[in-house]
């Protein structure tokens, strides 16, 4: 083989070698690749919006056992959809005394405006049995000075997009600090159960949403 011949080989086999390294990989599209971030984000679900754009919201509670009491006024401050904090004060039915609870609210929302979900709080106050009894056998009843009342419920929720908001809750509330109970007609054996001091609540809740 001829001096020109090699030279040609070479030549064509160091061209050939750029070319391919000049070449681009395929390129591949990553936003093809996993399920799309977007659709699991609240601000971007439509039916998420009523919370989403209106997450502050001023509300009046009527209630039975309620953690707020007979009648009470709160805040609800959502910073997701998906989740609520409420901070409210009321008054209490029995022995008639300022309350005030704090609760938070997971929800669930199938439809636009629509939720349930589930709440979960504290609550402090004044707490009295009723001790009306003429009768000298009667059986003891319980005071408390500052009940801490814990509570635990489920809930139904609807906000419109002009912002009126509606709630209502169910569940039942216990007392923590038993044991700093007050007892008329009681002796040393005497102590509160849990019948004394697990109650049932249910409550409703009207009031405004609007934005920051």
């Amino acid at each position: 083989m001829t001096n020109g011949r090699w030279f040609s080989l070479v030549w064509l086999t160091l061209a050939g070698g750029a070319r391919a390294g000049d070449a681009q990989p395929p390129s591949i599209d990553v936003r093809e690749i996993g399920p799309d971030a977007e659709a699991f984000d609240d601000r971007r679900r439509p039916e998420a919006r009523p919370w989403t754009d209106r997450p502050i919201a001023l509300e009046a509670q009527l209630g039975l056992g309620a953690p707020l009491g007979l009648v009470g006024v709160a805040v609800d401050l959502s910073p997701s959809a998906g989740f609520s904090w409420n901070l409210g004060a009321g008054v209490s039915a029995h022995a008639p005394s300022l309350q005030l609870g704090t609760a938070v609210r997971l929800r669930l929302i199938p439809t636009t405006g629509f939720a349930v979900g589930a709440e979960g709080g504290l609550a402090f106050g004044r707490y009295a049995e009723p001790s009306e009894c003429p009768r000298p056998d009667c059986p003891p009843t319980y005071s408390w000075e500052r009940a801490v009342w814990g509570h635990v419920g489920l809930m139904l929720e609807r906000r419109s997009a002009s912002g009126l908001s509606l709630r209502w809750s169910f569940g039942s509330a216990g007392i923590f600090n038993v044991t700093q109970a007050d007892c008329v007609r009681c002796d040393a054996t005497d102590e509160p159960n849990m019948w004394d001091t697990t109650v049932p609540y249910t409550l409703v809740a009207a009031g405004w949403a609007f934005g920051p």
